[in-house]
């Protein structure tokens, strides 16, 4: 019989065999999902399923609380190796005391919520670890299979779910009970008490036929699906454009109906002609309930082929594809046979006109060079029709392609990557190495060890990318952002969220935690990027796994050898200005980074991209070599907006294998003058390289409050950027008698300031938001703080704190007490107490006596700088309570409270601890709100400070960046004559939390005096040469100092 024929059998048959799906009964049944491919016998194997739990590979519904041996239909593909849940919600008969049962194969757990909210759901009886028990076996493990009894109310709707593990053999899970009604039990649950958890989707039509994004070989097709939950009848939208399918625009609503059936591209239905070939058509179901309500449906598409062939394998200008290929193709609609034309000219291929068909859809066109782009064609036969088909292209992997380096580190305990970080031996001296042919290690299972995969890998288009890590214990992904490592960043990890300090996932475990995938990355076909996987291994399983998604790559797969070469930089690496950059300096000194067995460099440079690729020594491209240690090269005063390139081979005369030819790198000169873009600062300072060495600051000047860059390394913000990858911190305290915090550049390229008709400076700065908190007296005695802040705490996984102090300054013992009001409950942990504190720094070691919200009275501290904090908790207090804090000559602190301010008792479980501090300590009020994104009020009143106290109450922020609104100011000289100050419009610019262009007319330095033929110095600052200056303190990044041309005038 042909397909038509069984079409029109099945038109005649399904109006009889297809009713309308009726609204079912909420009671009556309990829904089971399952995930297969679960390997192990114990609960926690399908928890660790990366599918469970929003997706299961399938579901079906129960009407009583069992899953038999003996499965129905619709489960049969349940055998070994999986996990399922059944779940819903329960219904007592009356009100009484119940008492659950279990049974299972393999380990199985009861679930049982206090209410219908799943998170309220605890296991009341299990099978336990990897045991099992036969059909209704009730009693093989009875302490653990009978739950303790239960009180209910008759009608309550409850959350219940039973989850368990298959191994391998019998399988199954059934919940019994006992209570009023019921009887003594055990009792399987009926469907009368039971319903199933319904989920949004459940009311959606599903399982399309044609599945979604098929392939249908016909010029018509019979459409079904699987009916959405509570549907009556069904709204069918069907055309050739999503949009219009999407929004039911179009004419594309094809009618309500009572059958999961409809024909498309037949007489006597919608496109009675046929479907065109080489179309996608989309369609979409909504769900009508009866009472009317609409459910509106995903949207499905299916392909009728095209006539030329299509989907070539590999993909039209793939890239690294392997030399022994096999090419292969969809072929087009109707075809019989394929002509195939395969060359390495474009042109040949494209005009072939002559080739043998064959009767397949691959071809082997046999070895194939490295690095070589070839291209093909097929043409479909389907006489008497020749369809010419279009040339695709694709080009061959490089030699060296196709594995990475793993490096490993042994002896070594404890599951924290900084165990291995912190290893003398690491990164240089590894213990083991091995060779990996994937971005995956998942070796037999080892201990107490760190390790690292580290390769470059080649994009094979141009695109974003999303990269994930998964791996046990702790692990960090970093990619660079070309082949040097020293440009790689972190772009994901695995850690458990704080205070915890391990983390681990099982293999292809890729959603465990969010910081496992990175943020899209920018990549550009061909070029080679450093990538590095390290983790650290404790004990128990262990690997380590890294997956890529993105251009040509449309689904997460583990990044495969064919993009993968070990990092062995022959060559060199490291272009700066970087490979393609743009807008660089007509100034630049080309830098780069020798290659492992380089003696001496030979440079080439020019304006033509395939001279300097094909340049030997001879050619005028050739610019000299370069000593071993010189890896730099000034190339004189380049031209605006004009492209160079430019080659650094690596040469070794004693080495059979020199020269290492090097990539050709490209960078375009910008459109403007460059005074400072703080690219070119490192942290050599041994070298005059670092920022402060070049932009002088107030370091030993007393009347100049500012700080250029950071004291460690990294010293330039490579975080708060513009421009490129860094930026100038520039920190200022006008504060105890400074009226300006400044810094200055002496200039050295960019001097002459009328170049090619600059007529404007353009600074890009951003600051920071004021502080959010505050600390006002009144009625006198009674203060009211409001203070942000993450936590007094463990922050992030760092020892450091963030919230509002009001303090004087305590020299020696001495005590501090206040009376807590009121502490709003922007968290359970928000804290209001007495502190006292060695510095203002956020790791500073501290003693601190707080109220809470909700947990009560504590006692709390670091006992050292960055040391880990300490609680002790007393729980059912609130506020208004009292609280003292009291420090004696050896160093100890003691926390004590009071409901009167008399009798005072310590924080139950604390003792007195030692934290040793400076003599002179800052003591007073503070308050965090537990929650950085709101701010919580505190009142205090009664507060005493006994001791050596001075000063009045001073308050400020701790460990929350923020800025006091200072004016900004730029300043420019002449080598002689006096400097020109022009201020910032806003007073309060150092507040201005995002990256701002500020530009000056360069009229207003040259109409005071400025000779901008021959600029000097150029300082930035804050405070009172900016204008009327408040004091205070904070943080101004600044980046991307130009020189424009006039904007254009309209």
């Amino acid at each position: 019989m042909s397909k038509k024929s069984i079409l029109l059998t099945s038109l005649v048959l399904l109006p009889g065999l297809i009713g309308s799906a009726s609204a079912q009964e909420v009671k009556g049944e309990i829904l089971v999902e399952w995930w297969l491919n679960s390997s192990g016998n114990a609960v926690a194997n399908i928890r660790s399923h990366p599918g469970f739990p929003d997706d299961p590979d399938g579901s079906a519904r129960l009407d009583t609380f069992e899953v038999p041996r003996s499965k129905p239909p619709e489960m049969s593909v349940l055998n070994d190796n999986y996990g399922a849940r059944v779940i819903g919600f329960l219904y007592p008969p009356e009100d009484g005391v119940y008492t659950f049962w279990i049974t299972g194969d393999n380990g199985s757990e009861f679930l049982l919520s206090t209410d219908d909210d799943p998170a309220n759901a605890t296991a009341i009886c299990q099978v336990p670890g990897t045991e099992w028990t036969g059909d209704r076996e009730w009693d093989k493990f009875p302490t653990d299979q009978k739950s303790n009894p239960v009180t209910l109310i008759g009608g309550k709707k409850y959350y219940v779910e039973a989850i368990y593990q298959e191994g391998g053999g019998g399988d199954g899970v059934a919940i019994g009970w006992g209570g009023p009604t019921i009887g003594a039990g055990p009792m399987i649950i009926d469907g009368q008490y039971l319903s199933p958890m319904i989920r949004p989707s459940d009311f959606l039509a599903d399982d399309p036929v044609p599945a979604d994004a098929a392939v249908v070989g016909d010029t018509w097709v019979n459409m079904e699906w699987s009916a959405g939950y509570k549907a009556a009848s069904h709204d069918v939208y069907f055309g050739d454009n999503f949009d219009d399918v999407y929004a039911g625009t179009g004419e594309t609503f094809q009618g309500n109906q009572a059958t999961a059936f409809f024909v498309v591209g037949f007489p006597g239905f919608p496109y009675p002609e046929g479907l065109v070939v080489g179309t996608t058509y989309y369609w979409r179901v909504d769900e009508k309930e009866a009472d009317g309500t609409t459910h509106k449906g995903d949207v499905w598409s299916f392909l009728v082929p095209p006539v030329k062939a299509y989907n070539p394998s590999p993909s039209d200008d793939a890239r690294f594809v392997q030399t022994d290929v096999a090419l292969g193709w969809e072929a087009g609609f109707g075809a019989k046979l394929h002509t195939v034309y395969f060359g390495d000219n474009f042109d040949d291929v494209s005009n072939a006109a002559a080739g043998a068909p064959v009767g397949t859809t691959t071809f082997d066109p046999g070895p194939l060079e490295f690095n070589k782009t070839y291209y093909w064609r097929i043409d479909e036969l389907d006489p008497p029709f020749t369809h010419t088909g279009n040339v695709w292209a694709f080009t061959t992997t490089l030699p060296g392609l196709g594995t990475a380096v793993m490096d490993r580190w042994e002896n070594m305990g404890d599951t924290d990557i900084n165990v291995l970080k912190d290893s003398p031996k690491y990164p240089n001296d590894p213990d083991v190495t091995e060779t990996v042919t994937s971005f995956l290690w998942d070796g037999p299972d080892l201990s107490d060890y760190g390790a690292r995969i580290e390769a470059w890998v080649y994009a094979p288009a141009t695109g974003d990318y999303t990269f994930w890590l998964a791996c046990d214990d702790q692990g960090e992904l970093w990619l660079s952002t070309d082949d040097d490592p020293s440009n790689a960043e972190m772009i994901a990890y695995v850690k458990d969220p704080p205070p915890a300090i391990g983390g681990w996932t099982d293999l292809n475990q890729w959603t465990k935690y969010d910081s496992q995938k990175s943020e899209p990355v920018s990549l550009v076909a061909g070029e080679k990027y450093y990538i590095m996987a390290i983790w650290k291994e404790g004990s128990g399983g262990d690997h380590c796994h890294v997956a890529w998604e993105g251009t040509g790559i449309p689904t997460r797969t583990t990044i495969p050898g064919n993009n993968l070469s070990p990092f062995e930089p022959l060559n060199a690496i490291g272009a700066k200005p970087a490979n393609r950059a743009t807008g660089v300096t007509q100034t630049p000194t080309l830098r780069w980074k020798a290659g492992l067995q380089a003696e001496s460099h030979e440079v080439y440079f020019g304006t033509d991209e395939a001279a300097v690729a094909n340049a030997t020594k001879a050619s005028p491209e050739y610019k000299g070599d370069k000593a071993l240690g010189d890896e730099s090269f000034d190339p004189g005063k380049l031209p605006w907006e004009s492209t160079f390139f430019w080659r650094v081979d690596e040469v070794n005369n004693l080495n059979p294998d020199s020269p290492w030819i090097g990539a050709v790198w490209s960078f375009t000169t910008a459109d403007f003058l460059i005074v400072d873009d703080f690219e070119e600062y490192t942290d050599n300072d041994a070298a005059g390289e670092a920022i402060w060495q070049h932009w002088i600051d107030g370091f030993g000047v007393n009347t100049n409050g500012s700080q250029v860059g950071y004291v460690l390394p990294p010293y330039a913000e490579q975080t708060v950027v513009h421009g490129g990858r860094q930026s100038m911190p520039l920190s200022y305290n006008n504060t105890a008698d400074i009226t300006n915090s400044e810094a200055e550049k002496a200039l050295t390229a960019t001097r002459d300031w009328t170049e090619e008709g600059v007529g404007e400076l353009s600074i890009w700065f951003q600051g920071q938001p004021g502080s959010v908190g505050s600390f006002v007296e009144g009625p006198v005695g009674t203060y009211t703080m409001t203070g942000s802040g993450a936590d007094i705490w463990n922050v992030n996984g760092v020892e450091a704190d963030e919230f509002h102090f009001a303090y004087k300054m305590l020299t020696g013992p001495g005590t501090i007490i206040a009376r807590v009001e009121s502490v709003d409950n922007t968290n359970s942990w928000a804290k209001a107490g007495v502190m006292i504190r060695n510095t203002l720094d956020p790791d500073s070691a501290h003693a601190f006596a707080c109220v809470t919200p909700e947990n009560g009275v504590a006692s709390q501290g670091r006992p050292d700088v960055g040391g880990v904090s300490f609680n002790t908790a007393q729980g059912g207090i609130t506020a208004p309570h009292w609280v003292k804090l009291e420090r004696d000559l050896s160093g100890n602190f003691t926390v004590s409270h009071s409901a009167n301010g008399s009798a005072w008792e310590p924080v139950q479980g604390a003792m007195p601890v030692n934290i040793q501090m400076n003599s002179t300590v800052y003591a007073g009020l503070a308050v965090t709100a537990h929650d950085a994104a709101l701010t919580c009020e505190a009142v205090f009143s009664n507060v005493t400070i006994t001791g050596n106290a001075a000063g009045q109450w001073t308050n400020q922020d701790i460990g929350i960046a923020g800025n006091a609104a200072e004016p900004l100011y730029v300043t420019v000289s002449n080598a002689t004559g006096a400097p020109v100050v022009v201020p910032h419009d806003d007073p309060a610019a150092a507040q201005i939390d995002t990256w701002t262009e500020w530009t000056i007319d360069l009229s207003t330095f040259s109409d005071q005096g400025i000779n901008l033929s021959d600029v000097d110095k150029i300082a930035i600052g804050l405070g009172s040469k900016g204008g009327a200056a408040a004091g205070g303190s904070g943080v101004v990044f600044v980046d991307d100092i130009r020189l424009l041309r006039p904007a254009p005038q309209p």
